[in-house]
């Protein structure tokens, strides 16, 4: 990541590409590198672009993992009118 957006229309511009996505996230998840969420391992392999992951060096069951997997996410209900 070059430089993080400063206006909501650098923003749109910038995240309209899906790698710069996965890159701004896994940079600020990972400041320190890319660790395994399942395992807690630093040992992964290289980024796969084909199929936007990486792959723990621990075998386990889920050794592939996207910069989206093990977070949480709550989903609010909102009530209109």
């Amino acid at each position: 990541m070059n430089r993080e957006p400063k206006s909501l229309q650098d923003a749109i511009v910038y995240f309209s590409n899906p790698d710069n996505c996965i890159s701004y996230l896994a940079a600020k998840r990972w400041p320190n590198g890319v660790i395994c969420p399942i395992c807690g391992s630093e040992k992964v392999s290289a980024f796969n672009p084909t199929r936007k992951t990486w792959k723990c060096s621990k075998h386990h069951s889920k050794r592939e993992f996207s910069v989206k997997v093990g977070r949480s996410r709550r989903r609010f209900r909102y009530r209109f009118g």
